[in-house]
């Protein structure tokens, strides 16, 4: 719509009169268009000033005029718009490349306005930065094994990719991030390929979405965590050498025996590895043993902190009847006796 059109209409409408400005975006920015339209009537709404944007006031009472669109030029082609980190009005911000970090800031807090999908974050050392927050990521595809490797970023003391649900790699955070103190990925969901993110002294806190899936995870010697993703569901789940404690350890045992509880299936069990060993990771409770118990019998390797935890039982699947690796040394399988079933029978 052209800005004579778009007065007309106003005018025509009702909306405004004749004799003030009202604000139009062209191709070269926000302008005001002057002395052909006046003060806004309808509804009581108030009079604006160049550059400002109708909104609503912040008790809904009202409609008030704000600082809305900055002006642009060409200068500003593929930044963006977004609100002050003070939130006192809106500026234009670039948008930087994920794949190459060309361009990217190398000093304190860095706030990035990605594209939805992207490939690989990460390769390049970036040793001022302290924060890095990077919004509207989505999805990572991956370059080669990896989504995200960083190295080398030695003052960087938190990472948050807020809106990113997917990674179709391994998602890596090196040793050499020694200031390391928060991973924040509330919403990633799916990993296709592992995390490892080991030997961090200072983290704390490593956060995903309730029931991550992910091939494995080694999150391993970073002795000031205390805490795991909940419900989070792997191959291979190792928190070694942290500081977990037994509620915790407790949640993490309960999820993998709870969620395969009733299913007489091999496909159906989880039988992999988790480790919850080493630091002061705490101790299962005793309702924690006896989940351990039951997924070493499953065919799970579990290594706990505390007294060693086995058992002699083993869980089968198919029909056939579970056994003891002690009292049911050297029986047979048969068919019982009434025709019912299959039995172990000396």
């Amino acid at each position: 719509m052209s800005e004579d059109r778009m007065i007309k209409d106003l005018v025509a409408a009702s909306v405004v009169t004749t004799g003030d400005f009202v604000p139009v975006q062209s191709a070269s920015g926000v302008e005001a268009i002057k002395a052909t339209v006046g003060q806004i009537v309808s509804a009581g709404f108030p009079k604006g000033a160049a550059n400002q944007i109708l909104a609503m006031n912040q008790t809904g009472t009202a409609p008030v005029w704000v600082n809305g669109n900055p002006p642009f030029t060409a200068a500003n082609a593929g930044q963006f718009l977004g609100v002050k980190p003070d939130g006192t009005a809106m500026e234009w911000r670039n948008t930087y490349s994920e794949d190459t970090m060309e361009g990217w800031p190398s000093v304190g807090a860095v706030v990035v306005n990605s594209r939805p999908i992207g490939t690989l974050l990460g390769w390049e050392s970036k040793p001022s930065i302290t924060s890095l927050t990077i919004n509207g990521l989505t999805i990572l595809l991956g370059l080669g094994s990896n989504t995200i490797d960083l190295h080398q970023w030695t003052s960087l003391e938190s990472i948050s990719i807020p809106h990113l649900t997917t990674s179709y790699g391994t998602i890596r955070i090196r040793a050499s991030n020694t200031a390391l103190k928060t991973i924040s990925m509330p919403r990633l969901n799916l990993v296709k390929g592992a995390i490892n993110i080991n030997n961090l002294p200072e983290l704390t806190t490593f956060e995903t979405a309730s029931g991550t899936e992910v091939s494995s995870i080694y999150v391993a010697n970073c002795p000031k965590l205390s805490t795991v993703p909940q419900n989070i569901f792997a191959n291979v789940i190792d928190f070694s050498g942290c500081a977990i404690p037994q509620t915790a350890v407790d949640s993490v045992l309960r999820y993998l025996k709870q969620e395969f509880d009733g299913k007489n299936n091999a496909l159906s069990m989880w039988r992999g590895i988790l480790n919850l060993s080493g630091g002061t990771n705490a101790a299962p409770s005793a309702n924690g043993i006896i989940d351990a118990q039951t997924l070493i019998a499953r065919g799970a390797t579990i290594t706990l902190n505390g007294t060693a935890i086995t058992t002699t039982k083993r869980t089968t699947a198919f029909g056939i009847p579970d056994y003891d690796t002690v009292s049911d040394k050297g029986k047979t399988l048969a068919v019982k006796a009434d025709g019912t079933g299959l039995e172990w029978r000396a």
